[in-house]
């Protein structure tokens, strides 16, 4: 008897409760093909528009290939998931099944409180890559127009005139030159470090934002130094090419090459002139 009075009792609270679960299954499967056919509008929609496309050229990602349109995707993919955590939390709602709503709401809230700040990483360090791509290019484009890399060959004395010749070819054609890719390169990677800050501060990540902040402060202070440096040693550079070329014409034309010949040195003499080998002497000094 008590048996059948206790499954009478669970039959009754059985058949009060299916309406509610016929209606939270009914809830989630429309919930369910609400977010499918939301997610085949937003894809629709963005395959229409081109803005996609051109953020995505302009960051460098190839949006086409085998599949096809792949930010479109995994923005309606998005969307689509975060309908369907919606539907999940008044699926388990209804159902009073609180142990799996809470944690749904809770997540939800935690990702609806991280979207402002992620915003703001995505918007610095977008901003940032563009400027320090453009940088790059107009560094490039401007050395290239200068011609730097046959002023720094001659300079050097590094190249003969059809070498140089070849380079300056390639110059116009845009080509990269090694000189003009690293200083490039390098004002690129700078204004990344510098970007990636405000990016790891807004994502909240002061682990490591500290200490770069703290490296890129004490690079900034040295930079005066290192630059002064750089100048000093461009000067003197300049400045002991030009003394190797007074000294070297002065005693060439005083005639000192021709005394050491008629001395009996004409075999070395040759290959190593002494107004050379006196001027390089003072280059080095």
């Amino acid at each position: 008897r008590r048996l059948s009075h206790r499954g009478a009792r669970e039959f009754v609270v059985l058949r009060e409760r299916l309406p509610t679960v016929g209606v939270a299954f009914l809830i989630l499967i429309g919930g369910w093909i609400l977010a499918f056919y939301f997610e085949r509008i937003v894809f629709a929609l963005l395959r229409r528009t081109t803005i996609d496309d051109k953020l995505a050229s302009l960051v460098g990602i190839d949006t086409g290939g085998e599949q096809g349109a792949r930010i479109e995707r995994v923005l309606a993919k998005t969307i689509y998931y975060g309908v369907l955590s919606v539907v999940f939390v008044v699926f388990f709602s209804f159902l009073k099944i609180d142990a799996v709503t809470q944690p749904l709401v809770t997540l939800q809230n935690e990702i609806a409180g991280a979207v402002p700040n992620l915003m703001k990483a995505v918007i610095f360090g977008l901003g940032g890559y563009l400027v320090a791509k453009g940088v790059r290019r107009l560094i490039l484009a401007g050395l290239g127009r200068l011609d730097v890399e046959t002023r720094i060959n001659k300079l050097t004395s590094e190249m003969d005139e059809e070498e140089r010749a070849v380079a300056k070819k390639k110059g116009k054609k845009g080509e990269a030159q090694p000189f003009s890719t690293t200083i490039a390169d390098v004002a690129y990677w700078f204004i990344l470090i510098v970007v990636s800050i405000p990016v790891l501060e807004a994502l909240s990540i002061s682990a490591l934002a500290g200490p770069l902040s703290s490296a890129l402060a004490t690079v900034t202070n040295y930079q005066p130094k290192v630059g002064g440096a750089a100048v000093l040693l461009l000067v003197g550079y300049l400045a002991a090419r030009a003394a190797r070329g007074i000294v070297s014409g002065v005693l060439s034309r005083v005639g000192i090459d021709r005394v050491v010949v008629q001395l009996g040195f004409g075999a070395v003499a040759r290959e190593n002139p002494i107004s050379k080998v006196l001027g390089t002497i003072a280059m080095v000094f």
